[in-house]
């Protein structure tokens, strides 16, 4: 059928334009029908997005309420509520209760004290290190995923700037068994193979920080020095091809491989 030649309701001819009328009458529907169903589930999609907005709003507020309200609580406590706290909180294992509510004390109160050297000789987990001097005073940059070692332990890695080199990253490895921290290692870059990353009082800080959080402080310059006398050694095949060298409660090595200097100790 021929809409020019033939008339479906009377078999009248159809004139050309009044069939290109009639066909664009029938386009202009469909677009008009498909803008209006597009600007209804527009305004539906937005309508929803403002509830979503509205709904986390108030999900912020009200946890921005209670932070407030436990903050107060926390101010108000005496001195011998935050150390009963911190003893609940170290008899659930959850020692950045603990630390928080002994910070809390005076640094002269006996118990305070003493519940903190309790704290500071338990083996160190992951959470010891994240609320340790160097992680609040380093900057931070990221956290790996902790993965398998062939020795069944798991490998926890964290990057952080390095004020040295704005091209790297400074590393930091814990090794945890049980979720026990067995050994600790961080590893610096250089700018090159030629020019390997070397000893910095940026890196002895580091370093006393590090060995703040074992619990060896007083070690600090016997590391350093260690450190001095071996960043010269280098071992291509990495750091297990370094030997371990007894250090007092510690055993320690160090390095270079390629670009990097490394130091490690359990």
């Amino acid at each position: 059928m021929d809409p020019f030649k033939d008339n479906i309701l009377g078999g009248k001819p159809v004139q050309p334009k009044t069939a290109f009328i009639f066909i664009l009458v029938i386009v202009v529907g469909i677009i008009s029908t498909n803008s209006i169903t597009s600007c209804f589930r527009q305004r539906k999609a937005d309508r929803a997005e403002a509830i979503a907005v509205e709904q986390r709003k108030q999900r912020r507020d009200k946890r921005l309420e209670a932070e407030a309200v436990a903050l107060a609580a926390f101010k108000a406590m005496t001195p011998r509520q935050h150390f009963e706290a911190a003893q609940k909180a170290l008899d659930l294992d959850d020692r950045v209760a603990a630390r928080s509510h002994l910070s809390a004390m005076p640094p002269d109160d006996l118990d305070g004290k003493l519940l903190k050297i309790r704290i500071d000789k338990l083996p160190k987990i992951i959470s010891d290190f994240e609320t340790s001097e160097f992680y609040r005073t380093q900057y931070f940059i990221s956290k790996d995923e902790p993965y398998d070692l062939h020795s069944g332990s798991q490998n926890n890695g964290f990057s952080f700037k390095d004020l040295e080199n704005p091209y790297s990253s400074v590393g930091v490895e814990l090794t945890t068994n049980n979720k026990q921290i067995i050994e600790i290692g961080i590893h610096w870059n250089g700018h090159s193979v030629s020019e390997p990353a070397r000893i910095s009082n940026l890196k002895t800080e580091q370093i006393r920080q590090l060995a703040l959080f074992w619990g060896i402080s007083g070690q600090t310059t016997e590391i350093v020095n260690y450190v001095k006398s071996q960043q010269n050694q280098r071992y291509r095949g990495g750091s297990d091809q370094a030997p371990w060298k007894k250090m007092g409660p510690i055993t320690i090595k160090c390095g270079t491989t390629g670009e990097t200097l490394w130091l490690s100790w359990k």
